[in-house]
């Protein structure tokens, strides 16, 4: 990073003069003097910013020379082999700045540290077990680099992958506590005859996870300078890796395990790199999804369920996984034809959505007298960072294979996201920074899913197009935040649907949308209203300050009725379908609301014949019935409470 004293020496040196001659004199003279400085303890304490600035004017300088071809030869032969071995036997106190010239050099000069790169790969493998992010970082990114650009005899790209994937293996094994799990896994017999390139048994715990750590962001790294080259991506190996050290890293998440911290970032590490592989191989990953979300499920099985920090981190690093999966394979990963499956993987976030906006007492509120917005006390950071993901994973798979999943399971979803908009509604009255705050991000979100399902409907399910009208009608009127682009956005898209998908006895159509010419309230009104009530939330009325209640919508619609009787005979038939369809569109919401309320398969069901060694035991005691997933906790129906 560049700093004031980095400027003042290239200006005191006259390496930012615009004149080559110039600058390839004084830089010349540098390279020349660099090797020169002492770099022993004493020396590098009572001078640390000037050498630092000194490293990174290195860099510069080498980065500056590689434009001209004259000089890029120069530095090659007379400056690149000697720079790499005094900047191997650094000080520890300069490693970060010594790594990047490093890697200055392996880009710019790659055929000038050939013959020295296996001096470059131990000293960044030296520094694998640093106690510092920073070095190890720089580490990573120096191995990846110049395991990329070198040709080592008798080991491929793969080979060197393969290598790596044993090392972080074998550090999260010989954790003490952690035993080896493979009886659950098969690994191949190319993935353990490699040598590990650290000697983790050597190793303190905390140096091993370390090395883990390091070694996972190698291969990110591998995986994102390999993507545009035709390597090869060992990903049997990787899954493997993949479903050992998760459960091995599972067992071990526990409260009061000094480690925990440390082994959670070790497990979002390993999501990193599986996650990467799958952007960059795309489609040729879709053999394998069924066997990665059979690894999701036991995971998520091996943590306590629950509203700990680390149960919420943890289904946070799996909703990754899934979003990762939808977004770039879609209908390519058939998850979509076993998506009871993938339910039970996102219930437990739906039931805590539900959870976080009940209806609390007044010892629960927040702090405010004004509080619309009710969380429950116990939410952390990690729960509210994995409700968002969720979000977005139910938005990747809406976005992506929205009309391909089963109509319950689509209405199901959908209806979720209608109950929840709500909630969310009254943000801008809240005092509580922090509230108001969550409230918005989570409103922004549940916009995103809701224009999701607009752009993507299903031809088998209700359209409920007049609610999320209503619904991105609220939101549009906020000012200054992201939440009014999204509503604009979702009502324009509204206004391109020039009619439901469905036909009008199975739908609820955009012209019950418009208000009545007496004035009186629509039926999105009245249906929103009826949301509302489920969740036990009313909505204050604007002009007269009363909150709506459910009884008086029979007289509304009386009322209307009334109006509609004086029309001529046409209008008085259109009058009586309209009324057809809400009988129908009440008998299907009301049949769904059984249907949801079924027990879904035991998961991964059909996972299990074709993987007899991942069998797992089915806790939740879920019977065989719909494909639409377990009982979200709460209600869902959209007629009146007191309607027969």
């Amino acid at each position: 990073m560049a700093t004031v004293e980095h400027f003042a020496f290239l200006y005191r040196h006259r390496l930012l003069s615009p004149s080559l001659e110039e600058f390839n004199t004084a830089a010349l003279d540098l390279l020349t003097t660099f090797r020169g400085q002492r770099c022993d303890g004493e020396a590098v304490s009572s001078d640390f910013r000037f050498l630092e600035a000194l490293y990174s004017a290195v860099a510069y300088v080498l980065i500056r020379a590689a434009d001209d071809s004259a000089m890029r030869k120069e530095v090659g032969l007379r400056h690149a082999v000697p720079l790499v071995t005094y900047l191997t036997a650094s000080h520890s106190m300069l490693a970060v700045p010594s790594m990047r010239c490093l890697q200055v050099l392996q880009y710019y000069y790659p055929s000038a540290c050939g013959n020295v790169s296996p001096r470059i790969e131990s000293y960044a493998v030296s520094n694998f077990s640093s106690h510092n992010a920073d070095v190890r970082r720089q580490a990573a990114c120096l191995y990846a680099l110049t395991t990329s650009l070198s040709n080592k005899k008798g080991m491929s790209w793969g080979d060197r992958f393969r290598a790596l994937l044993r090392t972080s293996h074998e550090a999260v094994c010989s954790i003490n506590g952690l035993r080896h799990v493979d009886k659950s896994c098969t690994l191949k017999s190319s993935f353990l005859s490699l040598n590990s390139i650290v000697d983790v048994s050597s190793l303190q715990p905390s140096e091993m996870l370390n090395v883990c750590r390091s070694v996972l962001c190698c291969l990110v790294e591998m995986v994102k300078i390999g993507s545009d080259q035709n390597v090869e991506i060992p990903m049997l190996e990787l899954i493997a890796c993949f479903e050992c050290s998760s459960l091995a890293i599972a067992a071990k998440l526990k409260p009061d395990d000094g480690l925990r911290l440390e082994l959670q970032e070790v497990l979002a590490l390993l999501f990193d790199s599986l996650n990467s592989v799958i952007a960059a191989v795309k489609l040729l990953f879709a053999p394998f999804c069924p066997r990665i979300c059979h690894a999701f499920f036991k995971l998520l099985k091996s943590v306590p369920k629950g509203h700990s920090s680390t149960a919420a981190a943890v289904r946070g690093l799996v909703y990754d996984g899934l979003t990762s999966l939808f977004a770039y394979l879609g209908a390519a990963s058939k998850l979509h034809l076993k998506f009871q499956d993938i339910l039970q993987i996102l219930q437990e976030e739906m039931s805590v959505c539900a959870l976080w906006f009940q209806c609390e007492s007044d010892t629960h509120k927040l702090h405010g007298q004004r509080q619309h917005i009710y969380l429950s006390l116990h939410a952390n950071v990690e729960q509210h960072v994995s409700v968002q993901k969720f979000l977005r994973t139910l938005e990747a798979i809406v976005s992506n294979v929205g009309s391909l999943l089963p109509p319950e399971s689509y209405q199901m979803l959908q209806l979720f996201v209608l109950r929840m908009l709500p909630r969310c509604e009254t943000i801008t009255e809240d005092h509580d920074f922090v509230v108001r705050s969550i409230a918005r991000k989570l409103r922004a979100s549940l916009c995103r899913v809701l224009n999701a399902f607009l752009l993507n409907p299903h031809p088998k399910s209700p359209y409920y197009l007049n609610v999320g009208i209503d619904l991105l009608r609220r939101g549009s009127v906020d000012k200054g935040d992201i939440l009014t682009a999204l509503s604009k956005h979702g009502l324009s898209i509204c206004d391109r649907i020039a009619k439901p998908v469905m036909p009008i006895s199975q739908s609820i159509t955009c012209i019950e949308a418009e208000r009545n010419i007496d004035g009186t309230a629509t039926d999105v009104e009245i249906l929103s209203g009826h949301l509302q009530d489920s969740f036990n939330i009313g909505k204050t009325q604007k002009n007269g300050g009363r909150r709506r209640s459910p009884s008086n919508d029979d007289d509304i619609v009386a009322k209307r009725q009334r109006t509609k009787s004086s029309d001529s005979q046409r209008s008085s038939n259109s009058s009586v379908h309209v009324s057809q369809t809400k009988s129908v569109e009440a008998d299907n919401a009301v049949q769904s609301t059984s249907a949801l309320q079924a027990d879904s398969v035991e998961p991964f069901a059909s996972i299990e014949d074709s993987y007899p060694n991942y069998a797992c035991n089915d806790v939740s005691g879920s019977d065989s019935g719909s494909d639409s997933g377990s009982s979200l906790g709460f209600e869902i129906n959209l007629v009146p409470r007191d309607n027969p």
